[in-house]
Parts: C-alpha cells; sequence; structure tokens
C-alpha cells in the first residue's frame, strides 16, 4: 500500500489512539505532503512513562522546556508549533517482545485521546497509531484496533 491510499482508509476513521498488529507497510509518498503530517517515531522495547515520554519529545521535536511528565506533553501535544497539518498521524512502534506497563499505557492513550480531542475542534484530525502493540497488550488501556486484520 502506498502512502495516500492508507492515508484516505486512515481519514475514515474518527481521530484517536489505535494499535495494528504490525507497522503500515507504507512505500512511496513523503511523510510531510502538504496537509498530511507523518512522524514516525522509533519503536520502544519497553513501554514506560519515561520510555513515552521521551520518545514523544524526541520524535516531536518537543522544546527544551518541556517537563517530561503527563500534563507537559498535553501541552507540547497541543501546541501548534510542532505541526502545520490538518491531518497529523503519530506512530510508535512498540516492539514484538516489549514489557508493557498496562496502567502507564492507560494514562499514555487518555493523554493522546484528549490531544486528539481538543485538535477536532481546531480542524485538524490527529492520529495516534500503536503498531506491534499487541490486543491483549491494548485491551487494558482500551486501545482500539485501527481495523480489523
Amino acid at each position: 500500500m502506498t502512502m495516500q491510499p492508507f492515508i484516505t482508509q486512515l481519514r475514515q476513521q474518527e481521530p484517536g489512539v489505535y494499535h495494528l498488529p504490525s507497522r503500515p507497510d507504507i512505500s512511496g509518498g513523503a511523510a510531510d505532503a502538504g496537509s498530511l503530517r507523518y512522524f514516525a517515531l522509533p519503536p520502544l522495547p519497553h513501554v514506560s512513562k519515561e520510555g513515552l515520554l521521551e520518545a514523544l519529545r524526541l520524535g516531536l521535536d518537543f522544546p527544551e522546556y518541556f517537563g517530561g511528565n503527563w500534563d507537559a506533553a498535553f501541552d507540547c501535544l497541543t501546541d501548534r508549533s510542532w505541526h502545520k497539518g490538518t491531518t497529523v498521524v503519530i506512530e510508535l512502534p512498540i516492539a514484538a517482545n516489549a514489557t508493557v506497563e498496562a496502567d502507564t499505557l492507560a494514562v499514555f492513550a487518555e493523554v493522546l485521546r484528549d490531544a486528539c480531542t481538543f485538535w477536532i475542534d481546531q480542524g485538524v484530525q490527529l492520529y495516534c497509531l500503536l503498531p506491534g502493540l499487541a490486543a491483549s497488550q491494548a485491551a487494558p488501556a482500551a486501545i482500539p484496533a485501527l481495523w480489523p486484520v
């Protein structure tokens, strides 16, 4: 699948946080094409608060004053400076053998969902994709599958 069909299929979903069994196989197409901004963050070997916040900080180029906590993550996620698109995709792969702190994942998903809701009112569709996250790992945090596999 190329980037455009993937994004077309994605836009048919409500903005939000989703898990996928694996990384999307997207060939061709730019990660920054007009109104689309696609941020592919490096895979996480362990799902912890520190790891998730650090992945966001580095992958989304948060400012140096980023406080490294959930409130600061929400503040930075809702600051227009890190993207200019009307459709924004954040892909944060979870390594196949990653250990997952379920409570931390639930808080992370809530922060991301709140950011998605914030952006809807601004005319921006924000999607947060967690490829590699097994359904059993996503269930405690109530992270739905993007589409049936």
